[in-house]
């Protein structure tokens, strides 16, 4: 079935096992990595995967189920144990449904480029990223690993609200790992970008961002315990 098929056949199976409101969201995503090391293709990954969320209001309460099989009977399994769960989840007049005047399909971004580009280019980006960092500076002494990748998605959800949509989307981007090495010192650094269009990955200042951040390292040293202000990068922040 196609996934409108699939969004109405679920909202008509949650209906039958009994729940007052259903809403169903399909979901199918595609995703693809390319890791070169030493100027050589190591790892080309490409994966799919699909399944439907189903979703009710029994009452009050809410319950919930997803499945990967898409097959009729699997979707009728899944609303009714969407609606058995519902029992063990305790009421809340607040919830609701969305209605459809609260999706804004301007959000949702598909570059056409991406998806007409051919593998071979998409290789060659991750090579030039890899090439890019040892380019900055002889201390550059190995990369551990430079990628490209991509993700392409596409989205149907229905409710019994008269919300009915599908739209699409992807995204794509790179990352290296690359060691600077002087003095007996080795230090490891990391470049990253990523973007909803392909014209907008520059393969050189991934591959520089990732040089320059082992090359400031080095040298570094642990300093004693003591309150002090600090600044942190970006790439530490998100750890916390």
């Amino acid at each position: 079935m196609e996934p409108r098929d699939l969004v109405d056949t679920a909202i008509r199976l949650g209906k039958e096992a009994g729940a007052d409101q259903v809403e169903a969201f399909f979901l199918e995503h595609s995703n693809l990595s390319i890791e070169v090391r030493r100027q050589r293709l190591e790892t080309l990954r490409q994966s799919k995967e699909r399944g439907i969320g189903i979703r009710v209001l029994k009452g009050e309460s809410l319950g919930y189920a997803f499945t990967s099989d898409l097959t009729p009977e699997a979707l009728r399994q899944s609303a009714e144990s969407a609606v058995d769960n519902a029992k063990y989840v305790s009421p809340d007049p607040a919830r609701c449904l969305p209605g459809s005047e609260t999706i804004d399909l301007a959000l949702a971004q598909f570059d056409p480029e991406l998806k007409a580009t051919a593998l071979e280019k998409k290789i060659d980006l991750a090579l030039a990223i890899e090439q890019a960092a040892f380019e900055q500076d002889k201390r550059i002494s190995k990369s551990e690993r430079s990628v490209f990748e991509e993700g392409e998605y596409l989205v149907a959800v229905a409710n019994s609200y008269g919300l009915n949509v599908s739209y699409k989307g992807n995204f794509c981007g790179g990352y290296a790992w690359v060691v600077a090495e002087e003095n007996g010192d080795a230090q490891t650094g990391s470049g990253l970008f990523y973007s909803t269009r392909l014209s907008k990955i520059d393969p050189e200042e991934i591959g520089k961002e990732a040089a320059q951040e082992a090359l400031s390292l080095l040298g570094a040293e642990p300093v004693p315990t003591q309150k002090l202000a600090l600044i942190l990068p970006p790439q530490a922040a998100t750890q916390f």
